[in-house]
């Protein structure tokens, strides 16, 4: 019986501006384990565009209409996907959870967020920031799941 971790293929990763930096790292780790990763940067600042690369987009306030829906092209074309895993990682200014609601996935982990929140399937939290170290610690609890 395959387990949870096994299972999954499509993963998303939801970053702060501050951890945005790390993106392509986030995707090459996941991708190294087989997985195809997609980073969404959640930006506190207003600016103007929404920037969109191959697998890191950067989401701002504009790209989201009062009540947490996504309004943007970028932005509908995200939460239209259909994801195995959506991993969310540390802590965000406002309420992210209301605009991560919309997105589709099979499995969702709030991970070093400064409070549980009941929005995720689980709730993790490590001392480590290295990315690999994340990602390892994301799969081995998630292989633990039948």
């Amino acid at each position: 019986m395959k387990n949870k971790w096994q299972n999954i293929e499509e993963v998303i990763v939801v970053l702060n501006d501050d951890s945005s930096k790390d993106a392509n790292e986030f995707i090459r780790t996941l991708e190294l384990l087989g997985k195809n990763a997609k980073v969404v940067i959640l930006s506190r600042e207003k600016q103007e565009s929404t920037k969109e690369q191959s697998k890191v987009t950067l989401l701002t306030n504009k790209d989201f209409s009062l009540f947490g829906k996504p309004k943007s092209e970028i932005a509908l074309s995200v939460f239209k996907t259909n994801f195995d895993l959506l991993l969310v990682v540390d802590s965000f200014e406002g309420k992210p959870e209301k605009r991560m609601k919309k997105v589709k996935a099979k499995l969702s982990v709030g991970l070093n967020l400064k409070e549980p929140n009941t929005f995720f399937d689980i709730n993790m939290s490590t001392r480590s920031n290295s990315i690999e170290h994340l990602i390892n610690f994301t799969k081995e609890i998630v292989e633990k799941i039948k």
